[in-house]
């Protein structure tokens, strides 16, 4: 079975200006100071030591990135760019209590889930060398 989309007048049309505003570098921000960020936290430890060049210079890049996508887009907010992108956390989102508090919520209790990172038997041994 498959499914063909109608096609209407304007799809073609519609897709390229989607497609253009789109905020690729906000994205690429985003996903790569995400990636890196969950590289560190996962590998730290257990394939790298917490103090290794790898882990260090994942969270370096990590901060550098979060940093310039907070950046970038505040000057998409703006509309310091023109209004051809669309960015990917409108910084208005921000302003909203009810949006700013879940996200706030999000973040305080993610770090009860970073204990899930770590696996049962690596916690056990790294609390018994450093106690």
């Amino acid at each position: 079975m498959f499914w063909i989309y109608p096609s209407r007048p304007g799809d073609a049309k519609y897709f390229e200006r989607a497609i253009s505003q789109v905020d690729w570098i906000g994205f690429i921000l985003l996903i790569a100071g995400s990636v890196m960020l969950v590289f560190a936290l996962q590998e730290g430890g257990l394939k790298y030591p917490w103090d290794s060049g790898t882990i260090i210079a994942s969270f370096v890049v990590a901060g550098i990135c979060w940093t310039a996508f907070g950046i970038w887009e505040g000057f998409l907010s703006r509309g310091i760019f023109g209004n051809s992108m669309v960015a990917v956390f409108p910084l208005q989102l921000a302003k909203n209590r009810i949006v700013a508090a879940s996200l706030a919520y999000v973040l305080y209790s993610f770090h009860n889930d970073i204990a899930g990172l770590i696996r049962p038997t690596e916690a056990s041994s790294w609390w018994a060398s450093h106690t």
